[in-house]
């Protein structure tokens, strides 16, 4: 059984944008801890990895499963509490989207039976695998007659993760009294070992520190209590759950003992005979838990999402990758009538990756002009081109004396005390648009914003589908053209 939480988080950085026609597309990277999704495995022997799986941003929690205390034996003696499941956790594991990973959870024990191991991806009980999943180890049952030991708890020295706890060990029996289950590890720490009270018989010990649920109780002449549900992920699936508290005996009954809580928690163990009655059966210990939890990795093409509204940013919008668009315009309030018009203009655009640099300058005495352009210049650009024109007088002689030179070219053969307009344009060649020169023209296909066959403005779809439609469609266009 997979349960999966629901889907929280923010984007805040890591984003991609391509906007085209009237569709506006975000592919997404999320940063780590910025949203998360849980997953609880209950049972199974494999499960699938999800399509959207982050290998560098997950981690995998698995708790064994507790093991049941002992049944109480007919000399009086009391039965010994079961064990809790150990904890261990591991952190960016790589797994293959879409592929499978190998499971097993931890059965929880019976009375007088361990606890089985949890372990995820293919780190069996035996750990032939050390590297690449996760390994709790269950409890042990604890054991019947005069010395009635408690069970241990599941050893985080036999576990397999980067972050181990080990179960608690349940209670010893006293005086015919079961002793209580140890509580399971988890997230904060390893489960309590429960003592026993005065009177009624053992508690059984809590789960992990502030997290697992408290151990049952148990009063005189009665069955242990079950232990308590923990909380650790969230109100549903709890974490290391307390301990089945012990059972007592009298002269007419031997009582049984409690079950643990929910998930790795042991049970408590059962009374002892006592005037000829049968004794008491051990409580069962609780099946172990996997947890898995990852923040989502997004698919990297354009397509990751797309919006068919229209967009509004009220704030900054910065762009780290490249921006493409279908076309391009600034918009602001009209300046002539800023209440009830706006004023569009295009972008500018080009093949190249074009930079502009406009001005006017006066001719000195000598018929020239020095223009000085910004200390970056020739960091940033390359192929100039040059474009000088007068302004209030007739300068048929103008030229270029001097090409860019650090940063300064020089005007000449113009009218002095005159001035003159100029442009300089250059093609970027600092070291991003090299890595990343722009194409004109590329083949459409997977990688593509569009495949072959479709079209990012339907404008563009021929009007007859068919071999012959499309010669038709080539014949009127040539027919039609001016």
């Amino acid at each position: 059984m997979q349960v999966k939480a629901a889907y929280t988080g923010v984007v805040t950085k890591g984003v991609r944008t391509v906007l085209y026609g009237g569709i506006f597309l975000i592919g997404v990277s999320l940063p780590a801890g910025a949203s998360a999704t849980t997953i609880y495995l209950t049972s199974g022997t494999t499960w699938a990895i999800p399509s959207d799986w982050n290998s560098s941003n997950n981690t995998i929690e698995v708790i064994g499963g507790g093991a049941g205390g002992a049944t109480g034996d007919g000399q009086w003696g009391g039965g010994g509490g079961g064990g809790g499941g150990g904890y261990s956790k591991i952190s960016n594991l790589t797994l293959t989207a879409g592929g499978t990973a190998y499971v097993s959870i931890g059965s929880g024990g019976g009375a007088s039976t361990n606890g089985g191991d949890t372990w995820f991806n293919n780190v069996n009980a035996a750990a032939t695998s050390t590297t690449g999943g996760a390994l709790a180890k269950g409890g042990t049952a604890g054991t019947a007659g005069a010395s009635g030991a408690g069970g241990a708890g599941g050893a985080s020295g036999s576990g397999v993760g980067s972050t181990k706890y080990s179960g608690g060990s349940g209670a010893t029996q006293s005086g015919g009294i079961g002793g209580g289950g140890g509580g399971a590890a988890g997230l904060n720490g390893a489960g309590t070992t429960p003592s026993c009270g005065g009177g009624g018989g053992c508690p059984g010990g809590s789960g992990d520190a502030g997290s697992g649920g408290a151990g049952g109780t148990q009063t005189s002449n009665s069955n242990g209590g079950a232990g308590g549900n923990g909380t650790e992920w969230d109100s549903t699936h709890g974490s290391g759950g307390g301990g089945g508290g012990g059972a007592s005996s009298d002269t007419q009954n031997a009582y049984n003992g409690g079950t643990g809580g929910l998930y790795g928690a042991g049970g408590g163990g059962g009374g002892g005979a006592f005037g000829g009655c049968s004794p008491g059966a051990g409580g069962a210990g609780r099946q172990g838990l996997i947890v898995i939890t990852y923040s989502p990795s997004l698919p990297s093409a354009a397509r990751d999402l797309t919006v068919t509204k229209a967009v509004s940013v009220t704030g900054n919008v910065t762009v780290s990758s490249n921006l493409t668009k279908g076309s391009g315009t600034f918009v602001i309030d009209h300046p002539l009538d800023p209440e009830n018009k706006l004023l569009y203009h295009s972008f500018v655009e080009s093949p190249d990756a074009l930079n502009e640099y406009t001005g006017t300058t006066k001719i000195g005495k000598n018929g020239e002009a020095t223009v000085r352009l910004p200390n970056y210049f020739e960091a940033l650009n390359g192929n100039y081109q040059y474009f000088v024109r007068p302004v209030d007088a007739p300068m048929p002689g103008l030229y270029i004396k001097q090409e860019v030179k650090n940063n300064t070219f020089v005007i000449a053969g113009g009218v002095s005390g005159k001035g003159v307009s100029w442009m300089v344009t250059g093609i970027r060649h600092d070291p991003y648009i090299l890595a990343n020169p722009i194409i004109p023209e590329v083949e459409k296909g997977p990688d593509q914003l569009v495949d072959k066959g479709e079209y990012i403005f339907e404008g563009n779809v021929p009007d007859y589908p068919t071999l012959f439609g499309r010669l038709w469609d080539v014949f009127k266009r040539w027919f039609s053209a001016p």
